[in-house]
């Protein structure tokens, strides 16, 4: 009997920084729920950063801090794009 391969389960997680103190937290387990949140957020001139972190289990996860939307939103669709989610699972 073949054993099945156990499908990547994401943990997204996005955390946003005022003065070095943590004001916002959203963390999911679905793409879906989490993206219209990733890229709602509008970065505050006074925030300090917002750290991105998406872990993929098994030890592999991509991280980042950003400074605004824009290499939020890359950051965001360049570490859950189909391609690299298939290299994971396979």
């Amino acid at each position: 009997m073949k054993k099945e391969k156990k499908k990547v389960r994401l943990f997204l997680k996005v955390i946003l920084f005022k003065n070095g103190k943590e004001v916002k937290r959203f963390t999911s387990h679905s793409k879906n729920k989490i993206s219209p949140k990733v890229e709602a957020i509008k970065i505050p001139r006074t925030a300090s950063k917002v750290y991105l972190k998406i872990d993929y289990g098994g030890g592999l996860h991509n991280d980042s801090d950003h400074d605004n939307n824009k290499t939020l939103v890359q950051a965001y669709r360049a570490y859950t794009e189909k391609p690299l989610m298939d290299f994971i699972n396979n």
